[in-house]
């Protein structure tokens, strides 16, 4: 027996069908193209729709990397240009059903700046779309959100807030017992159970002395992260157990994230959202060496040490033999290859050195042996990385440079 929802959708398609038939004699000067976000992830959500408008205001193509069959080096494809020639384009974008969206506060946010329609719309257009042999809608799909840091430095950001979003993040952060105008920096660790990401983990203690750095130089440290995270241990005063608070909301998360001095992550979520609001983050011993947002200034990164056969390799080597384009942690297991990681006092050193670069009368100049790494780094990566991530400027802590030199730079 056929639904009475099932004759509404199938009216539903019919209706859209008729309406998208004229478009397949307008393509010549008329492109509609439908943007349907991965609204589930937080940092998707951040930006994907930050990456289609600094293309759009640089009047650039959009690109996405392919993939095989599997998330392996071999298999990685060059990037592929999504937009079609120059003509009149409309666009839609879907951002789900709102219990689905990561941040429902964010998505308000989006829907100021993009032309949104229900999921249940687009979907509808989408299976009217699939009728026809020749489309005339361009389903567009993000494959990754690498790629999108290449456009941040040369655009302005596009989230912004109402008046009364501002009045309510200073509530906020008064409840939280940070005076207005007070400098703050936000830290959030990446603790999730999936065995493939594990590297990326770490235990939001292992800060502990950077916190501690942080305070003796008067500034406010806010943890980030969700309810199920880790205690903070050393809580208290200047250092702020957001995640477990009363206070936490979703227009909470967003607000701290775009108003803090600087961002502390291991790659999750927040740090994309900083990385949208044009935030300096500083990425905690990345494994995964190709796939951390290496096409903005915005970003300093520490490697963690990759060795195989007890030899730590170069970031030359790491490329060499393909571990620099590994996606998952297995395979660094499979191919013999050991991560280690900084200490809780390095990792202080790390942090302070950022907040002393971005508090110097020079925060972008580069020295010399920044310079040599960054061209290492481009020519490690080659033709994939370039296509990819666009020119490298991303940044090593010098100290981390200066210490391991001899082996890390060729």
């Amino acid at each position: 027996m056929i639904s009475l929802k099932n004759v509404l959708k199938w009216f539903g398609v019919l209706t859209f069908w008729l309406i998208l038939l004229p478009l397949c004699f307008a393509r010549r000067v008329l492109i509609v193209r439908t943007f349907i976000c991965n609204q589930t992830l937080f940092g998707h959500l951040s930006l994907e729709p930050e990456k289609y408008l600094c293309a759009k205001d640089l009047a650039v193509s959009l690109e996405e990397i392919g993939f095989g069959s599997a998330k392996i080096p071999s298999e990685i494809l060059i990037t592929q240009s999504s937009t079609p020639e120059r003509r009149l384009m409309v666009d839609f974008w879907s951002f789900g059903k709102r219990k689905s969206q990561s941040n429902p506060e964010l998505v308000k946010m989006w829907k100021r700046q993009l032309f949104v329609l229900p999921s249940s719309l687009i979907d509808l257009m989408l299976k009217a779309n699939a009728k026809f042999s020749s489309p005339p809608i361009v389903d567009y799909r993000f494959s990754t959100l690498l790629s999108a840091e290449k456009y941040l430095d040369e655009s302005e950001r596009h989230l912004t807030f109402t008046s009364k979003e501002v009045d309510r993040g200073k509530e906020l952060l008064l409840e939280l017992g940070v005076p207005l105008g007070a400098p703050y920096v936000c830290i959030v660790t990446r603790e999730g159970v999936e065995e493939e990401s594990s590297l990326r983990n770490k235990d939001i203690n292992d800060l502990s002395e950077l916190i501690q750095a942080l305070v003796n130089r008067g500034i406010f440290v806010i943890r980030l992260g969700g309810p199920n995270s880790g205690i903070l241990r050393n809580s208290g005063g200047m250092v702020i157990d957001y995640a477990h608070s009363k206070h936490k909301s979703a227009d909470g998360d967003v607000f701290l994230i775009a108003h803090c001095r600087f961002l502390i992550s291991t790659m999750t979520g927040p740090d994309a959202l900083a990385l949208a609001f044009r935030k300096n983050v500083l990425l905690l011993d990345i494994s995964h060496y190709g796939l951390l947002f290496s096409g903005t200034k915005l970003v300093t990164w520490v490697p963690s040490i990759l060795s195989k056969d007890k030899k730590n390799l170069s970031i030359t080597e790491v490329f060499k033999c393909e571990a620099g384009w590994f996606w998952k942690d297995s395979q660094f297991r499979e191919n013999g290859i050991a991560v280690a990681k900084s200490t809780p006092a390095q990792i202080a050193i790390y942090g302070i050195e950022l907040l002393d670069r971005l508090e110097s009368e020079q925060p972008d100049a580069l020295s010399d042996l920044e310079k040599k790494c960054q061209t290492e780094f481009q020519n490690a990566m080659g033709e994939l990385g370039a296509a990819w991530h666009g020119t490298v400027k991303c940044r090593i802590p010098v100290s981390f440079l200066e210490q391991n030199k001899s082996w890390f730079l060729t």
